[in-house]
This record gives C-alpha cells, structure tokens and sequence, in this order.
C-alpha cells in the first residue's frame, strides 16, 4: 500500500512539473518599459525592425520605468495596428540597478523632449568606466509620416548627464 501510494506521488509530481514546463512559453519579445502613466504602461523592444516591438499595456505596470523585461502576448491573436494594444505578461529581466537607474533618467529625458509618438529601441548598452554607452534607434510617428534615426547616448556615471543625438 505505501508503494503505491509512493508510486503514485511520483508519477502526480512528474506530470505536475511536465505539465508546468509545457505552459512556459519563450517571449514574444524582450523590451524595457520606456513609460507608465494614464492607466497604461508602454514596453519597447530590442530588435531594429519596421515597425518596431511596442506595446501598450492597460494599466500601471509595478516594473519601474528603464526595467528590462521579457513580454508574453496572452493571446495569440495581436492586432497590425502601431503602437500594439493587447494583454501582455511582463517578466522582469535581472539587470545592474545602475543601469536600470541609467536607462530611467534616458528614457524620461527622452519622452520630455519627443512626446508620446517616439519609441527607442536599444540595440547595445556598453559600460565604461565613468559612462554608459547607449545605442539605439529612433522611431517617430506622426500625422505627417514616420522618421527612422540612428542614435548614440553617453550617460556620465557621475550624475546622469547625458549627451549625444536627440
């Protein structure tokens, strides 16, 4: 009876973990959350593609802006439609919290100076001894069409001054 019943719990446990790895998706995209505010939460990705991975996200999200993240689409079915506007699940990526709080200040630097209808996507960060390094592409969208723009940033380690296209 009891190896039985240890036989069984063996074969429940090992269903329970297959089961629990078959429902881990890779991500749709990895990204950082360039924005939060107004009930939404904007996530931008790391590819240099046309359009680019954006997502909004209804609601707050907890992540902190210039967090890196893995994004998951609850459904399968994502609109065409730019920026996209579907659930999504936000999976914290582990990275230094001096470069999270680097990519904070750049990002926030960034939406003050170009608005709602600009997206970064970061190619490369490169830490240096007393800066960042940050490349990236620039995407802006207006009524009047769609520029593209390379960009480099220096972010000094000393105070967060930035440098660099903009």
């Amino acid at each position: 009876m009891i190896r039985h019943l240890a036989i069984s719990i063996i074969i429940l446990s090992t269903i329970l973990v297959l089961n629990g790895c078959a429902n881990k998706k890779e991500p749709d995209f990895i990204g950082y959350i360039f924005t939060k505010g107004n009930n939404k939460t904007v996530v931008v990705g790391t590819k240099d593609k046309q359009p680019p991975d954006v997502i909004i996200k209804k609601g707050e999200s907890k992540l902190e802006v210039g967090t890196k993240v893995e994004v998951r689409y609850k459904e399968d079915g994502v609109s065409d439609v730019f920026p996209s506007n579907a659930p999504v699940t936000l999976s914290e990526v582990k990275v230094t919290n001096e470069e999270k709080e680097m990519l904070k200040h750049l990002f926030e630097d960034m939406y003050n100076k170009n608005g709602q209808d600009y997206y970064p996507v970061i190619l490369g960060i490169e830490e240096k001894t007393n800066e960042w390094v940050v490349t990236l592409k620039e995407y802006y969208f207006k009524i009047d069409g769609e520029t593209y723009n390379d960009a480099t940033f220096q972010i000094s380690k000393n105070g967060f001054t930035i440098t660099g296209s903009n």
